[in-house]
């Protein structure tokens, strides 16, 4: 169950979804469709809504693991 709800999420975005079940592949894929975002925003000049979702993306110095699936929470949740 949780394969097939990773692989339509991904798929969903855009991303292409591991054979197996991953728990880092769409966190990191939510957080690339976001930084994707925030590069066409810039590209548009529109700088304070980029920066506001690279602020979503953006992880600390010394962050990992638990950190990136919680930041792909609060995208997810902004967007919701």
């Amino acid at each position: 169950m949780a394969k097939a709800v990773q692989t339509q999420i991904m798929m969903t975005i855009g991303a292409v979804a591991p054979d197996e079940l991953d728990a880092k592949s769409l966190p990191e894929a939510l957080m690339g469709k976001v930084e994707g975002y925030a590069r066409e925003y810039e590209k548009r000049g529109w700088t304070g809504l980029a920066q506001q979702l690279r602020k979503l993306t953006s992880t600390p110095a010394g962050e990992s693991g638990w950190r990136v699936h919680q930041q792909a929470a609060e995208i997810v949740s902004s967007f919701a």
